[in-house]
């Protein structure tokens, strides 16, 4: 009785290692794919940082822009105002 359940037990360390394996082999490969991926699209390592980046300038220059209609708009409105005045 013993000496089956010695057996079971190890059958069951042995299953659990190569489950263990094989996990870290998928996640090596994943974690390649991502990296492979990263580099194609972003020309870059690091590639979700670069994109961030990216997109925060983007959000600068769009808010720069809006300031410069904004302040151009009433420029104008203010001087179009001034002139009917006088």
């Amino acid at each position: 009785m013993a000496h089956e359940l010695d057996q079971r037990m190890r059958s069951v360390e042995q299953g659990q290692t190569a489950l263990q394996t094989a996990v870290e082999i998928h996640l090596d490969n994943t974690t390649k794919i991502i990296e492979r991926h990263d580099r194609t699209l972003f020309h870059t390592e690091k590639g979700l940082t670069v994109r961030l980046d990216r997109e925060e300038q983007k959000s600068k220059n769009i808010t720069r822009l809006i300031w410069i209609v904004v302040t151009g708009a009433v420029g104008t409105g203010v001087t179009l105002a001034a002139t009917a005045l006088f």
